[in-house]
């Protein structure tokens, strides 16, 4: 697993870079904890190399077999940085079959402040 670097544009979230598990990370059959300093230190340095425009813009992960379904835990997880940030993100789950993208947000409606909903999203690729 790893970060999602880009650029907020409007509605739209440009996802420009992406890290890779580091030495650090651990992971196992269902869990994957990102603890390397590469994925801050790349966060960082694409913030103060773009003028303070490229930030952290969500994340992703593998599930080793299986469709692209976000668990309890990932829908969890997800909505709390989504909370914690107060911008909408992206997250994408990657198996061996398929690659999902979602954008998490978080909503007010007539009845629930705070609430958050997770969308499967199209991915445009800009060559």
């Amino acid at each position: 697993g790893g970060i999602f670097i880009g650029s907020f544009r409007g509605p739209h979230i440009q996802i420009a870079d992406a890290t890779w598990p580091g030495p650090s990370d651990q992971s196992g059959l269902l869990y994957f904890i990102r603890r390397d300093e590469i994925h801050q230190q790349r966060a960082l340095s694409a913030w103060k190399g773009s003028d303070c425009t490229q930030t952290y813009v969500g994340e992703w992960h593998s599930h080793t077999s299986g469709a692209a379904v976000p668990s309890g835990r990932d829908k969890k997880t997800w909505r709390k940085v989504t909370q914690r940030l107060g911008v909408p993100l992206v997250f994408c789950i990657a198996t061996p079959c398929e690659t999902k993208f979602f954008k998490g947000n978080m909503s007010r409606t007539m009845t629930r402040d705070n609430r958050f909903t997770l969308e499967e999203v199209l991915v445009y690729l800009d060559e």
